[in-house]
């Protein structure tokens, strides 16, 4: 509490190596919050301490590179403290003191980011001095053994390091010790790892060293070997991604026929058949694939056939009917597709797939969307999923997962496809809840024009057969123009909503509840919006109005 204190402690703190002394931040503010009642003095004071702080921060500055965690965070809210003692008692006599602290905070975090910086420069000197990155030019002149060693070396390093440097020294190995099933699996193992994490230029570096082709020949040496199958698909999918390029080149190089001749030749590896079953899924997103795995094989089908089957034999396995009925939901966007799945016993196959897995909502929506997709254009579909029992599998999703977003909308995309069967009408009013399940879906999912679309087309294919008026009684008719005042924009929702509401004027229970809600001005303004789409079904309904 005085010059002796002050002068004392400044040189304990500014002439100690030792640490202890230093992360005691007590003893300091001891020394700088204590004010002298004696006015005289108090100038005198101040003074002594200002400087004492200004060495306590040199100080801290000088050693602040050899602190570790704890001694940082200690200084640095010490630091913080005296600060703030700065600015409000003592920043019209030395503001300088705030410059040092300044320093001192930079020098503790800077010291932090150089010993980062260094730690990753070590792991970059650990990473080039990789075994089987100094072997990439000698591969052709080692024996297998000193190469196997350096890829087992190699998958721990790969495993953490994704790097595109690796993946010339992988396909070398494997290109050109093709009849070693270790190399080759052990190669495939290295280029998962780099390539699971979807680096595009680990991509791009793997297609322009033709690993694609180096893949495929690797798959047809070692046909009958299910572990260099399944890494070669898990390959596939990580290089294919979304990229409609790479899905070409797959197929060029004979990709889609391999993995389906070895989902033949393995029917009962579970992993490797998911694994086929994704990748077939992507790459059926691209149109000219569709039409090669629908034709692989001596008979026409037998890719498709092949998907079935596995779905068939592996029908508790969630990921691989999930996978399964994705690839059949895109092959379905080919007409042809669709007759020969249908034909295959795929919508049977299909229904099982949600009727096992009742509690997956992906595997609900993405059924739901293959049911949708072959009921496209094809009566006979439509048909054959109502008579299997499609309509009920789709409303039981519907009321198991009312908050999936998909699914709903998938589902009521099926229902409109299906509903313009006549027997399938019938079937949707007569199941349990059916349209108040539909209903329900129209009014929690208000904002999505699809729904809204596709219920409206429901309600249009149905009003025709509803004797019981159960659309109107449930509440169908308002849903509707709700859906109409939300979507003004919308020519979809306008165009069906008028349609529907048109099919429904002609109940006499119904005219009498479109009349209670007097939707004249919004079918006027539908009919101004979208004259080509609208004009005639709202002038219908509003002559009878």
């Amino acid at each position: 509490n005085g010059k002796e204190t002050a002068a004392k402690m400044t040189y304990q703190c500014s002439s100690s190596s030792s640490m202890n002394d230093l992360s005691k931040p007590t003893s300091i503010y001891a020394n700088i919050g204590k004010r002298n009642n004696d006015n005289n003095k108090n100038k005198r004071c101040w003074s002594i301490r200002t400087d004492y702080l200004k060495n306590v921060f040199c100080s801290l500055s000088a050693t602040s590179k050899t602190f570790d965690a704890k001694y940082k965070y200690r200084c640095a809210f010490t630091i913080i403290t005296l600060c703030v003692a700065v600015v409000f008692k003592m920043m019209n006599i030395h503001c300088s003191l705030l410059v040092y602290g300044s320093t001192l905070v930079f020098e503790i975090f800077n010291a932090r980011r150089s010993q980062q910086h260094s730690r990753e420069k070590k792991n970059a000197a650990r990473e080039e001095d990789s075994p089987a990155e100094k072997c990439d030019g000698m591969i052709p002149k080692l024996d297998s053994d000193a190469v196997q060693k350096a890829l087992e070396e190699l998958v721990q390093v790969t495993h953490k390091h994704r790097r595109s440097s690796y993946i010339s020294v992988v396909l070398n190995a494997a290109q050109h010790y093709i009849e070693s099933e270790q190399i080759v699996e052990l190669a495939f193992s290295n280029l998962y790892n780099i390539l699971g994490s979807n680096k595009q230029n680990c991509i791009r570096t793997f297609v322009q060293k033709d690993g694609i082709n180096i893949i495929s020949t690797a798959m047809k040496h070692h046909a009958n070997n299910i572990i260099i199958q399944e890494k070669a698909c898990s390959v596939y999918w990580s290089v294919i991604g979304g990229n409609s390029t790479n899905k070409s080149l797959v197929a060029q190089a004979g990709g889609i026929h391999l993995i389906i001749d070895a989902m033949k030749r393995h029917p009962d590896s579970l992993f490797f058949l998911e694994e086929a079953c994704g990748v077939l899924s992507n790459l059926a997103v691209d149109s000219n694939n569709r039409l090669i795995i629908a034709q692989v094989g001596i008979a026409p089908g037998e890719g498709i056939v092949s998907i079935i089957s596995a779905m068939e034999n592996h029908s508790r396995s969630v990921v691989l009917q999930k996978r399964a009925c994705g690839a059949l939901s895109n092959l379905a966007l080919n007409s042809d597709n669709r007759v020969t799945i249908a034909a295959s016993g795929g919508v049977n196959a299909i229904l099982t797939a949600m009727e096992e897995h009742t509690e997956s909502s992906r595997a609900q929506e993405i059924a739901c969307n293959a049911l949708a997709n072959l009921a496209l254009d094809n009566m006979t579909n439509k048909r054959t999923i109502g008579q299997q029992g499609g309509i009920d599998a789709i409303l039981k999703a519907m009321k198991h997962h009312p908050d999936a977003a998909l699914l709903q909308k998938h589902a009521c995309a099926a229902l409109a496809d299906l509903a313009t069967n006549a027997g399938n009408s019938v079937r949707i009013l007569r199941a349990t809840n059916g349209i108040q399940v539909i209903i329900a879906t129209m009014q929690r999912y208000l904002d999505s024009s699809v729904v809204q679309e596709k219920a409206c087309i429901i309600f249009g294919n149905l009003a025709a057969i509803d004797v019981d008026s159960t659309i109107c009684e449930s509440g169908g008719i308002r849903s509707i123009i709700s859906a109409m005042k939300y979507h003004t924009n919308s020519v979809g929702v306008q165009s069906k909503g008028c349609w529907a509401l048109q099919e429904l004027s002609q109940l006499l229970c119904s005219l009498v509840v479109i009349r209670r809600e007097n939707p004249k001005d919004i079918l006027c303004d539908a009919s101004d919006r979208f004259p080509d789409e609208c004009r005639g079904a709202a002038k219908s309904v509003l002559v009878k109005l």
